[in-house]
This record gives structure tokens, C-alpha cells and sequence, in this order.
């Protein structure tokens, strides 16, 4: 019989990422990926190469060339020059960046509505135990990576680096990085 945690916990994640996908579709009219470019390349991806934006989002090089070319279609983002002339970087353009907002206030509010039962001890006493969860998440898929050479999307992808606490040393993913 399985244990009634494992099972929860995937009940709700399985739940709540239909939730994000459902929202910020509708907030967006992106696809997954699509979301997940906007919201990366506001964050820290912006001028990146087409390869970096590959990797962070678990993508062929050939996958990731025809979503920037479907963002750039869509006046969503601009290819750029990089300093070595021979590369091409990417840039959200102004509706890129109202559309990552747009997604990124879409996935927080979905996150939110599944939260809403809780009282404030309790959503810190979750925000503890969530953190303790993602450290040894990115711990496991870190070693998974370096065992395998599999290439992963960035558990990180769609975060927001301010609500995380990225800057102030808070940020559970890169603390087990770092630690």
C-alpha cells in the first residue's frame, strides 16, 4: 500500500500544476513552454543565448529555436546580437515582459487559491517545510544529472527570484546548490 503523504503530495502537485497551466494560459495565451520562456527570461535569461534558453527550459537546441521564433512572431521577443557577432541572444520585448507578469501573477494566485484554507501559523509552518522540500529536490535532481548526463529543465524556470529570496540568501534551490 502506498504511504498516504507520498500521495497527497502528488495529488496536489499534479492539481496545482493543471491549476498554473490553466491560468496562465488564460492569462497569456501561451503554451507551457511559452510561459515558461517569458517568465525565465524576465527573471534572469534576458540576453541569453538560444542555448542557455535550451537548457533552462529542457529543450533540444532545435526546440528552443522554434519557440524564440514563435515569441519573435508573436512580437513577444527579439533576437539580439551578442558581443561576439556571431551568436544571437534573446529579449523580451514590452509585451514580452507585461505577458511574464501576467503569467507570473497568473501561477502565484493559483498557488494562493490552493493555500487559501490556511491561517498564518500554518502557511509559515508550510512555507518551512516547502523550502526543506525544494533543497532536497534540487539536491536529488542535481545528482540524477551528474549520474545520468540527462538534461533536466531548471527546477527554478518560473520563479520568482524576489518571492523566493534569491538575493537575500533564502532561496532553498540555490542554498543546496551552494551548500
Amino acid at each position: 500500500m502506498r504511504d498516504r503523504l507520498s500521495n497527497l503530495l502528488a495529488v496536489l502537485a499534479t492539481g496545482l500544476a493543471d491549476e498554473q497551466r490553466r491560468a496562465t494560459a488564460a492569462a497569456t495565451g501561451l503554451s507551457d513552454s511559452g510561459v515558461a520562456a517569458v517568465i525565465a527570461l524576465a527573471q534572469f535569461l534576458g540576453g541569453a543565448r538560444i542555448g542557455d534558453v535550451a537548457n533552462v527550459l529542457g529543450l533540444s537546441h532545435s526546440g528552443a529555436v522554434r519557440l524564440v521564433g514563435h515569441l519573435v512572431q508573436g512580437r513577444i521577443a527579439r533576437r539580439v546580437g551578442l558581443s561576439d557577432g556571431r551568436e544571437v541572444g534573446v529579449q523580451l520585448t514590452e509585451r514580452g515582459r507585461q505577458l511574464a507578469e501576467a503569467a507570473a501573477s497568473a501561477r502565484a494566485a493559483a498557488a494562493d487559491a490552493v493555500m487559501s484554507g490556511l491561517d498564518e501559523a500554518q502557511r509559515a509552518e508550510l512555507e518551512h517545510l516547502l523550502g526543506l522540500l525544494v533543497a532536497a529536490h534540487t539536491r536529488n535532481r542535481l545528482e540524477r544529472r551528474a549520474r545520468t548526463d540527462e538534461p533536466a529543465a531548471w527546477l527554478c524556470r518560473t520563479c520568482d527570484l524576489v518571492a523566493c529570496g534569491r538575493a537575500d540568501g533564502r532561496c532553498p534551490a540555490a542554498g543546496a546548490v551552494s551548500g
